[in-house]
């Protein structure tokens, strides 16, 4: 055969084995009461670039099995505890083996991160259930080796606050710039806004509030920014009284409409809100609520969710927020 055919051959075969191993994360799993749902990626679309001081709490978090990794995001709220989404971590009907799940951190810039293995795996019990998952509970916490705080490292608290609609709040990750484009290196945010509870509920029979298990934002609010493929289990934060607090984490998007894709204008996104499942977190992570909750207020439920869902308390004490605002990101939020 021809040697120039061979290399061509060879150089095909080559890119496959490349592209291969490398899978943008979302893993496929059932959201609760979508309507007519198509389910997309998340990943940062005409968002801007973070500045080095406002993500330390960031990290990327990755899962092997076998020659495939697994992208996601994390956010650090201690330590050694990170949270993220569930369907990063869970390997079949269970928790992923920790010494394949590694996460980056102390850089905005993928490629100059340190790295850490998971020392213990755990997502919320109410996400799998005899085989079914719910995007209601979309939340784990990666336990790891306990890291040394700095400038690059930092913890940010979980806001216990109640959310209106209309509020601004700002998602990040690592996913690629456009609909198509590959994972990035560089941490990218973008501004969203909250939905009401009848728009939302166009997108996801089973939302309730921004203040229930689901922070829901439209795209309509923000066309053409918005998260899609990539971000999974990554920060989502808002500005408390100047400085950052989080709010959410990455889950699902899903668009309805004539109009498609990441940034459209008929999506909605939905992010597992962390202070709805305060009590999850406190167990798993032995953490006090006074050392990791920011806010006074009594998160508000309406009276559809079941009725083994009990709201969470009233948060009494402020902690110390991490990182400021710099003007030009605090006039977006």
């Amino acid at each position: 055969m021809n040697p120039i055919c061979n290399f061509v051959k060879y150089l095909f075969r080559l890119q496959l084995l490349l592209l291969i191993p490398i899978l943008l994360a979302n893993l496929p799993y059932q959201a609760d009461g979508l309507a007519l749902p198509q389910i997309i990626s998340k990943r940062i679309i005409n968002g801007f670039l973070m500045p080095n001081t406002l993500g330390p709490y960031s990290v990327s978090v990755v899962r092997k099995k076998g020659n495939i990794l697994y992208m996601c995001g994390g956010t650090l709220i201690s330590k050694q505890h990170v949270i993220t989404a569930a369907h990063c971590v869970v390997d079949g009907n269970a928790a992923a083996d920790p010494s394949s799940v590694t996460i980056g951190y102390n850089s905005m810039d993928k490629n100059k991160q340190k790295k850490a293995t998971a020392t213990k795996v755990t997502f919320n019990p109410s996400y799998l259930k005899d085989g079914k998952t719910s995007s209601r509970y979309d939340i784990a916490v990666i336990q790891i080796k306990p890291l040394e705080y700095s400038d690059n490292t930092k913890k940010i608290p979980i806001y216990g606050g109640k959310l209106e609609a209309g509020q601004a709040i700002m998602a990040m990750g690592w996913g690629g710039t456009e609909p198509k484009a590959i994972m990035r290196n560089l941490l990218r945010g973008v501004k969203v806004i909250t939905g009401t509870p009848e728009e939302c509920k166009k997108f996801s029979s089973s939302f309730d509030n921004s203040n229930g298990p689901q922070v829901c934002t439209l795209g309509k609010l923000t066309p053409e920014r918005s998260t899609c493929g990539g971000d999974s289990g990554s920060s989502v934060v808002i500005n408390y009284n100047g400085k950052l607090a989080l709010v959410g984490t990455n889950s699902i998007g899903v668009y309805m409409g004539k109009t498609t894709g990441c940034g459209s204008k008929d999506s909605a996104h939905f992010y597992v809100h962390p202070f709805y499942h305060i009590d999850f977190i406190l167990k798993t992570t032995g953490l006090k609520r006074s050392d990791i909750v920011v806010g006074t207020a009594t998160q508000g439920k309406a009276a559809s969710l079941s009725s083994n869902e009990k709201p969470a308390a009233t948060v009494t004490k402020t902690v110390t927020v991490t990182p400021s605002l710099p003007s030009d990101i605090s006039n977006l939020l």
